[in-house]
């Protein structure tokens, strides 16, 4: 034993003394290169023809240096000085260049503010049209890295505007704007614009090939952009599509720069695959440990190939690979050589969280990962809430790793602490929540648990389900009052076939055939996506508020089947669609402050305006929708009559609009077209007449904003929730959101095209059960019923599942009318027959009066004319 011991203590004495043989040279060779630079900075001013010499001597004494704060220290001050000895040189290039240089350094450390103002001091002092755009491109990045987006966007005009006026051929500059306009709207989570900026980069891409001017790193700058879009839109074929042709069509470029961006996102492209759709998870292993390998790649990207393979080996039960992958990770985060976001910190902590669980940790070390792990998630959501608020959009979970983040920390909150774990988990939900731009400009608070409990469910039969889907898995919880539970379903790439063909036969009219697959495909989408515990928990209610469905785009709930009856959920159950959590209190906070009552005013209705010239013109299949007695009785309903009001033809105007809405109505019925400005923001519109030369007609979300919205709009309108992506956010970018914004707490509105006189039907029957009383969803699931119960053909969703409640719908909004009881309906039948019997009466008399006094004709028969005329 002894001697087995002295052999180990020899081997680590050997050991120690080799690893301090490798630290003292690499310790001589750093304190070198301090050295240098110390006496760089020591040196005296040289002399004018020596100046630029000096200065490219200085920058390679400070290129030599390492990383540590004291040399990165030493690396700024040998920059300040050779930016001041160029100064007196009166080299503008010179200058400028050196400022870019030091500016890139400092905002890679933190220190942004410092490197700002040497950048607005270098355009102000020394203006290099060749450096100019680099340095206002550098700006972007700076403001972006703070969070400051909206400075971004105006760094970013001023980038264009810089542009603009280059001398000579300007595409290799518009690389660099259109890469950082890619980084921005990536920021803000607006994908379909980044879609689009990429598209812009390809074109210049050409030009420049075609012209022979494209360099290589330009190159693979624009092929790496347009690889993080497609990511961040979960296209992860696209990107392995991209990469197979630019190994042909980017041949030359790569004989330069090489092919490790391309298997670095090939790599991370199959590993996302292998997460969401459950399979090739060797072949995504070996591309991420091949590329993990080099290292030459940036600590970031390393840091994010060993998060990759953490999550797959977590997976696949590999605990033992997943722990040893978070731990290289860890200290590529510690190397501190660029400043590490929150996210890669909360990333961090959630694969430990997702480890902890699978392995299936005690509740004592579950509680202490939970408490060590909190800094993470509460320094994330501050940065969350660092994002300016915009009509454009801004959801904090638009991207599937936040999404995952918080799913991770929910999770462990609610298994660290079985008493208070869901409170917490569900705080940490709606505090993200909080941070979207609708509930942000609603000023909404954080309900807690309790509060939700108590001030949004209307019952014991109303519960509440909570998507959030990130690409490993779709994690669900469902909230009632008796309490929290929490599901876990595969990720969405799994059903996603199943629900494109679900969305598409909810959107048209189908054949008896097709008729027949949608209960199959409803039940397959609710199992797939909710799991069947869930669906069993919803079975049991039947009042149903669902929150993240925008996360796929338009989810049809409505059409999903839960029990055994076949039945879709839109005939069942009562449901309502919240932007988020926060926003679904402020709503019903706001319907609150106004209770159902009597108005002289329920209804305001717009129906058939008289399309304006312009829109005619520009989309040529508008017709003039029919609009007579008979359509005007089926969408008024039991409403039509002295206290609704409605607009039609050239009446039918945004003036009309809004000098009726002064009457402070409860209801707004829209029927109209629908269409899409595609060079707005938010495209979504309604054509209404127009009001003079200089009016459109149309109503587009920033007009609508305007308006004295009431607490219920109607919008019988094509696309009416058509928006640009922005998953993750609360829904501001359609005409829904826009109402919502205006003043409304419930808008019926829809993604889908409609059908004009099943959707007049639908309107009146659910003005019907409104006047009864009735609660705005569940006024919608009555409609739904009687459309759906007018034939077989209506039985198709189209017909009547397209059209969702979105906002808050368990609130009644207009006083139930009067009912008869059976007493004063018998007073009333026995009334009636009195006055019969006495008219029956009176009429005999008289007959006999006039057989007394001559025949029926002359004077009987003028007189009997008369009464019948004035009757």
């Amino acid at each position: 034993m002894s001697c087995a011991l002295l052999v180990r203590g020899v081997f680590v004495l050997l050991s120690l003394c080799t690893t301090s043989r490798a630290l003292h040279g690499a310790a001589a060779q750093d304190s070198q290169a301090v050295v240098d630079a110390r006496a760089r900075l020591a040196e005296p001013e040289p002399e004018a023809a020596k100046r630029w010499e000096w200065v490219l001597a200085v920058r390679g004494a400070a290129n030599a240096l390492g990383s540590s704060d004291e040399e990165f220290e030493l690396s700024i001050a040998l920059h300040r000085r050779a930016l001041d000895v160029v100064r007196t040189m009166k080299y503008p290039d010179g200058e400028a260049e050196l400022a870019y240089r030091l500016a890139s350094s400092l905002g890679k450390h933190g220190r942004t503010r410092e490197a700002r103002e040497l950048l607005e001091e270098t355009l102000v002092r020394a203006p290099s049209p060749t450096y100019e755009p680099y340095l206002r491109a550098e700006l972007v990045q700076l403001a972006r890295r703070d969070g400051e987006l909206e400075r971004a966007e105006s760094a970013l005009a001023e980038l264009d505007a810089c542009i603009a006026r280059a001398p000579g051929n300007a595409d290799a500059l518009r690389v660099q704007a259109a890469i950082e306009r890619i980084d921005l709207r990536l920021r803000l989570g607006q994908i379909d614009r980044a879609i689009e900026a990429s598209s812009g980069l390809v074109e210049v891409e050409t030009r420049l090939a075609a012209a022979g001017a494209l360099d290589p790193l330009d190159w693979q700058n624009i092929r790496r952009k347009r690889w993080d879009v497609l990511l961040a839109a979960q296209d992860f074929r696209g990107v392995l599509a991209e990469i197979d042709r630019a190994r042909v069509d980017g041949a030359a470029a790569l004989a330069v720069v090489g092919d490790g961006e391309l298997r670095f996102y090939r790599a991370l492209a199959l590993a996302s695959l292998a997460l969401g759709e459950g399979r090739g998870e060797p072949e995504a292993t070996a591309a991420l440990v091949e590329v993990a390998a080099e290292s030459a790649r940036n600590p970031l990207d390393r840091v994010h190939l060993r998060h990759a393979l953490a999550w797959l080996a977590v997976e696949h039960g590999r605990f033992g690979d997943a722990a040893r992958e978070l731990d290289l990770a860890h200290e590529l985060l510690e190397t501190r050589v660029v400043p590490v976001p929150a996210l890669e910190r909360a990333q961090e902590a959630a694969l430990r969280a997702a480890l902890a669980l699978a392995r299936g940790d005690d509740t004592a070390s579950l509680a202490r990962l939970c408490d060590a792990s909190e800094p993470h998630w509460r320094a994330l959501f501050d940065e969350w809430g660092r994002v300016p608020v915009g009509k454009s959009g801004w959801g904090s979970l638009h991207f599937a790793t936040h999404r995952g983040v918080l799913a991770q920390w929910m999770r462990l909150a609610e298994r660290a602490d079985p008493e208070r774990g869901a409170e917490r988990a569900f705080d940490a939900l709606v505090r993200a929540q909080a941070q979207g731009s609708l509930a942000r400009s609603l000023g909404a608070s954080s309900p807690t648990l309790a509060d939700i409990r108590r001030e949004l469910l209307v019952g014991d039969d109303h519960g509440v389900v909570v998507i959030v889907p990130s690409l490993d898995r779709t994690y669900v919880w469902t909230v009632d009052r008796a309490g929290v539970r929490s599901f876990a379903a595969p990720g969405v790439l799994r059903v996603e076939p199943a629900l494109d063909r679900l969305r598409e036969l909810a959107s048209r009219k189908l054949t008896p055939e097709e008729r027949a697959q949608v209960a199959g495909l409803g039940r397959e989408v609710a199992r797939g996506l909710l799991t069947d515990d869930a669906c069993a928990v919803l079975a049991r209610w039947r009042r149903l508020s669902v929150v993240g469905g925008e996360f796929f785009g338009w989810l049809p709930v409505e059409s999903f089947v839960v029990d055994a009856s076949g039945r879709a959920l839109g005939l069942t159950h009562a449901i309502d669609h919240w932007p988020s959590i926060p926003v679904a209190s402020a709503l019903a906070a706001r319907l609150r402050a106004q209770p159902a009552g009597a108005s002289e005013l329920a209804c305001v209705a717009l129906a058939s305006p008289t399309i304006a010239e312009s829109s005619r013109e520009r989309w040529k299949e508008l017709v003039p929708l029919p609009f007579d007695d008979d359509e005007r009785a089926m969408l008024l309903g039991e409403l039509d009559g002295a206290r609704s009001r409605v607009l039609t033809g050239a009446a039918a105007d945004s003036a009309g609009l809004v000098e009726a809405l002064a009457a402070g109505p409860r209801v707004l019925a829209l029927v109209a077209h629908g269409v899409q400005v595609g060079e707005l923001e938010r495209p979504a519109a309604i054509a209404l007449a127009s009001g003079g030369a200089d009016d459109d007609g149309l109503l587009a979300c920033d007009e609508v904003e305007s308006l004295r919205a009431p607490a219920v709009v109607e919008l019988a309108v094509c696309g009416s929730m058509r928006g640009p992506a922005r998953c993750g956010d609360d829904g501001p970018s359609h005409l829904a959101g826009a109402f919502l914004r205006a003043g409304s707490s419930a808008v019926l509105a829809s993604r889908a095209d409609l059908e004009y006189r099943a959707s007049l039907r639908l309107i009146g029957a659910f003005h019907s059960a409104l006047s009864d009383g009735a609660t705005v969803a569940e006024a919608l699931r009555r409609a739904r019923e009687h459309v759906a119960g007018l034939d077989e053909k209506h039985t198709a969703p189209w017909y009547h599942g397209a059209v969702q409640v979105f906002g808050y719908g368990h609130l009644a909004v207009l006083e139930p009318r009067p009912r008869r009881t059976p007493l004063a309906a018998w007073l009333g039948a026995g009334g009636l027959l009195v006055v019969g019997v006495a008219f029956v009466a009176l009429r005999r008399r008289s007959e006999r009066s006039q057989r007394a006094h001559g025949p029926v004709g002359g004077v009987g028969g003028g007189g009997t004319g008369g009464i019948g005329r004035s009757v």
